[in-house]
């Protein structure tokens, strides 16, 4: 509780920007993890019926459209290195980016509440780790831990290291 009150916020120096972020992710994951989900709750609602009216929060089915929809193009983006399916045909390449761009044009009604509370939750999370400054106690604790190994196990350390952060 104390390490809210006496929270200092500045801009790092060029040099030190990577490195704040990266700490700064990773002591303050569980923090960022349940914001996400209180946001994600309050604010996808909110959004929903600022772009689609009531009709559409009444709909689970929207709702669960919009987030599986959401879900495949991270997962296909995620995947696109190991999964190519018209590599060895390109003459059938054009029929592949037709009915993906139909369905992405389709969907994107259903798309666009959870593309923005998603954005707009990175946003506030990076903003957060930017310009957050670690107070002494922090920065003590930061070096003990970084001699424990298995660190980078949690999962914002997974997502880190993926991203070669």
């Amino acid at each position: 509780m104390n390490d809210m009150f006496c929270s200092k916020f500045s801009v790092p120096n060029e040099g030190k920007v990577c490195d704040r972020i990266t700490s700064n992710l990773l002591y303050y994951q569980t923090n960022y993890f349940l914001i996400t989900l209180l946001y994600y709750q309050t604010n996808y609602f909110l959004i929903t019926i600022i772009f689609t009216g009531i009709t559409f929060i009444l709909s689970p089915l929207s709702i669960l459209l919009s987030l599986s929809t959401v879900a495949a193009c991270v997962l296909l983006y995620a995947n696109i290195e190991n999964w190519w399916p018209f590599a060895s045909r390109p003459s059938e390449l054009w029929v592949f980016v037709i009915v993906s761009v139909g369905v992405f044009l389709y969907l994107l009604p259903f798309m666009t509440p959870a593309l923005l509370c998603l954005s707009s939750i990175s946003l506030v999370i990076l903003l957060h780790a930017y310009l957050r400054q670690r107070n002494f106690r922090n920065h003590v604790v930061r070096i003990l831990d970084s001699h424990v190994p298995g660190e980078y196990r949690s999962p914002m350390g997974l997502l880190l290291g993926k991203t070669d952060l």
